[in-house]
């Protein structure tokens, strides 16, 4: 079986998670209790008897804490919580030495709130804020030279003044306009 997983590192995209059917090689196991509505659900493959994707579904759609591992691609374990269906709070991916590689906050179905991207270290790639799925207000991008830009960001694309700066030199300054 084949999963493609793939976390563009552009923040407030959303997070993928594969999608699986009854045509996929993982077999779908279901517990479900007589006194609700809720089905605590398990995607196995038959192969290595290894779990893919856990949660719960309630009424057909996916509720509370929900995990996804063993994904190939750059995120090895994806976590994070449904509501109704929608993503909601603080989702995470992992790597496989499971370090944290991108996290953020989820509202409605939605990348909105404070968003993080790491480097496989632990070191900070980018840190901002999104709004409704894009970048939308303040964000700092460390650079690999050792250097940050920082400045803002309106309904994906860079917008005003953006400063590029290493410890507390000014390097340049570049107007985007609005």
């Amino acid at each position: 079986m084949v999963l493609l997983f793939v976390v563009q590192h552009a923040c407030c995209q959303s997070i993928p998670l594969p999608v699986f059917s009854s045509s996929d090689v993982c077999q779908k196991v279901v517990s479900s209790a007589p006194e609700t509505e809720c089905e605590y659900t398990w995607w196995i493959h038959p192969q290595d008897s290894l779990v893919y994707a856990e949660g719960r579904v309630c009424d057909g759609l996916q509720e509370g804490w929900w995990a996804y591992d063993h994904l190939e691609g750059e995120c090895y374990r994806v976590t994070g919580r449904f509501l109704e269906g929608k993503r909601t709070g603080l989702w995470q991916c992992f790597n496989a030495d499971e370090s944290v590689l991108v996290e953020g906050e989820y509202v409605s179905g939605q990348a909105s709130g404070f968003w993080r991207l790491l480097e496989e270290d632990g070191g900070l790639k980018a840190e901002g804020w999104c709004s409704n799925g894009v970048k939308d207000d303040w964000w700092i991008e460390y650079l690999s030279d050792g250097s940050l830009q920082k400045g803002e960001y309106a309904d994906n694309h860079k917008v005003g003044i953006w400063e590029k700066r290493s410890e507390d030199r000014l390097l340049s300054v570049k107007d985007w306009g609005q």
